[in-house]
């Protein structure tokens, strides 16, 4: 799945159990993961987080147990 460009901020528990999502690669324009933004989705196996993050919030991939590959750009802050 591809966010949208103009994406700033993802919400406390956006995509909570969305099971269908497999990867994510996230916009360089997002500045803000939520807490549980993605929490327990089962069949998420890849995540691509771009420069432009400024917070991952607590417990944002919580619970994603099949994760195998979390791509994390340089200038990532937390």
């Amino acid at each position: 799945m591809k966010l949208p460009g103009s994406l700033k901020t993802l919400e406390e528990e956006a995509f909570r159990n969305c099971d269908a999502i497999e990867t994510i690669e996230l916009p360089e324009t997002l500045e803000y993961i939520g807490p549980s933004a993605f929490r327990a989705i089962d069949n998420l196996k890849s995540v691509s987080i771009k420069s432009g993050v400024k917070t991952i919030d607590n417990e944002a991939f919580r619970y994603c147990s099949n994760l195998e590959t979390v791509e994390i750009a340089e200038g990532v802050k937390t």
